[in-house]
């Protein structure tokens, strides 16, 4: 086992060199360490985790099987009593993690899984109680490691696991002098970026500008502005996204190494959600480029999960421009990867893509179908909304618009509450395509509505009934109801009762007050109609019959000469105070109703 100043110094040096955009430095200092200690499993997991912050994903594999032999061979740690000996709980715990990590990066095919040969993830998340063991600096970066590698091979759920088992970032992070701790902006970045991909905006909005703000130097704070760019872009901001995208753009020149195409990846996500394919289009090429030999096509310096979604992003940019041959071209290049688990669901996406651009609309809805559930089993929510996205489009070609405009429909309600504004801006796009709205926010009220469904809304004020709108506008039956339940969303209540009574509270009514006075008992359920309530609550907020409360209501309706709820609550409302009207000579004024 290593001192624990030597192992703190050596994950200072590489974090260090990592955090400053130097990884291949990185990998020639813990080399020139192996050369004196060529088995030190600890050394050998650094390695692995430089080379693969280098891109040299073989490599990176290559010394996480050697971490993993080195840390089971190495001198073992006596556990507590009746337990015997077992590895080194560091050197174990560090060689899963960067096997986890360095699984990302190489294309594997597999029957199920994750891949060929042990599940070093789960097995990590298995024992995860081991990094209780560990000094705490340095398990904060072992679990950063862990978190990272199950980002990186898209399973997101499991990441979410390891950070809600996690401490919370720590303040600082192996200190030593006047340094810092620059690697925990690297540190905060991942978990920004998994709210983000778990379709959880705003809160990576907020903690991203929070990294952003706390961001040790110059290449922490790039990082950290990128990733907000991922973050503000399914906030669907996309004036903040341009500018930061330029910000990257003439700070980093060409990305060379995994952070610096990390960054331009991420722009490249930011500006697909807001819509701007040509410019993201853009970035995942030049990131694709960084230390490929194959040239920026092939996407080859990528770990999986990115040439996954940078192929898709190609194949729906030449979509987008009617180019189906070119997409053909990408989906073909993304045939090496379609076999990886990582890979697939992103796939079979890409593949509804081209099926739908080719007529082959059945196809599209298989592919977008599988698409989907592979998202969802791995926590995947952004991805699984594209693939809604998808999935709709196949659905409108195959004449199925029910069943599109309720899925995008539900989209758009389960990523408002997130902060998920692109996904409800697609879903809102979707439908215009085939002459549908979203339905306004719930409580959005008045500014929710289309200036026709505000004019929809003052009719229902004024006591219109369905047809009486449908002729007003000059619409059918059908259109006006559907406007009035667009109206009942948007103030949140179920009756257009309930509807006119918060917009009587909203606009300015001009009312002339009926002649007619009310008993005080009358006038009680007056002012609960014009609350927007129901015979039985206002029965129940009165202790009287129900029956009582419908004799009460067609008095009402008599003795000011209406015919609708609507306009009993418009009258009610603007009395206000003095609901009762004008009081006549004889008008009885005291005593109980003979309905209660």
């Amino acid at each position: 086992m290593r001192e624990r100043r030597a192992t703190e110094d050596a994950f200072r040096a590489v974090l260090d060199r990592l955090a400053a955009l130097v990884p291949a430095e990185a990998v020639d200092w813990c080399d020139a360490e192996l050369a004196h200690a060529p088995a030190d499993p600890v050394l050998l997991g650094l390695r692995s985790l430089a080379e693969y912050f280098a891109q040299r994903y073989e490599a990176a594999a290559g010394s996480a099987a050697q971490a993993r032999a080195s840390a089971a061979a190495a001198p073992a740690c006596v556990a507590s009593a009746g337990d015997g000996a077992r590895p080194d709980p560091l050197s174990r715990m560090l060689a899963l993690a960067v096997s986890g990590l360095a699984r990302s990066g190489t294309v594997t095919a597999a029957d199920a899984g994750v891949g060929v040969g042990a599940d070093h993830l789960a097995i990590a998340c298995a024992e995860r109680g081991s990094l209780d063991e560990i000094a705490p600096g340095i398990r904060a970066v072992v679990a950063h490691v862990l978190t990272e590698a199950a980002l990186a091979c898209g399973r997101l759920e499991l990441a979410e696991s390891i950070v809600e088992r996690s401490d919370a970032l720590p303040e600082s992070l192996l200190p030593s002098g006047d340094s810092g701790s620059p690697y925990l902006g690297m540190m905060r970045v991942t978990r920004v970026r998994l709210l983000a991909f778990r379709g959880r905006i705003a809160e990576a909005v907020a903690l991203g500008e929070k990294a952003a703000a706390e961001a040790e130097g110059p290449a922490m704070r790039l990082l950290a502005e990128a990733t907000l760019c991922l973050a503000q872009g399914n906030a669907a901001e996309r004036g903040t996204v341009r500018g930061l995208a330029e910000k990257v753009t003439r700070t980093v020149g060409s990305p060379d190494d995994r952070v610096s195409s990390g960054c331009y990846l991420l722009v490249a996500y930011g500006l697909v959600a807001t819509a701007d394919l040509d410019a993201a289009a853009h970035f995942v090429l030049a990131a694709g480029g960084a230390g490929a030999a194959e040239g920026p096509g092939e996407l080859a310096g990528l770990p999986v999960i990115d040439r996954a979604l940078g192929f898709e992003l190609l194949v729906a940019s030449a979509l987008a421009a009617d180019d189906v041959e070119a997409a053909a071209a990408w989906q073909e290049q993304a045939r090496s990867i379609a076999p990886d688990p990582i890979a697939r669901s992103i796939v079979d996406r890409l593949d509804s893509r081209v099926a739908l651009a080719r007529g082959n609309a059945g196809d599209a809805l298989g592919f977008a179908e599988s698409a989907i559930a592979g998202a969802q089993a791995e926590g995947r929510m952004v991805e699984a909304a594209e693939g809604e996205i998808v999935r709709a489009r196949a659905q409108v070609a195959l004449r199925q618009r029910g069943a599109a405009q309720a899925g995008l429909e539900a989209l758009a309600a389960s990523a408002r509450p997130d902060g998920y504004r692109a996904a409800e801006r697609s879903a809102a796009r979707e439908l215009r395509g085939i002459g549908r709205r979203l339905r306004p926010r719930a409580g959005s009220g008045w500014e929710g509505l289309s200036p026709r469904e505000q004019t929809v809304a003052l009719l229902l004020v004024e006591g219109f009934d369905n047809a009486g709108i449908a002729e007003q506008l000059h619409v059918s039956p059908h259109t006006a109801r559907a406007h009035v339940s667009r109206v009942l969303a948007a103030f949140g209540v179920a009756s257009r009762t309930a509807a006119a009574a918060r917009l009587i509270g909203l606009l300015a009514v001009d009312t002339v007050a009926p002649a007619a006075p009310l008993t005080p008992r009358q006038r009680d359920v007056a002012r609960h109609v014009a609350l927007g309530e129901r015979n039985d609550q206002i029965a129940a907020e009165l202790g009287i019959s129900v029956k009582a409360v419908e004799k009460h209501m067609a008095d009402i309706r008599r003795r000011w000469q209406v015919s609708s709820r609507v306009s009993i609550a418009r009258f009610a409302a603007a009395l206000g105070p003095d609901v009762a009207g004008p009081q006549a000579a004889g008008a009885e004024s005291a005593g109980p109703d003979v309905a209660e």
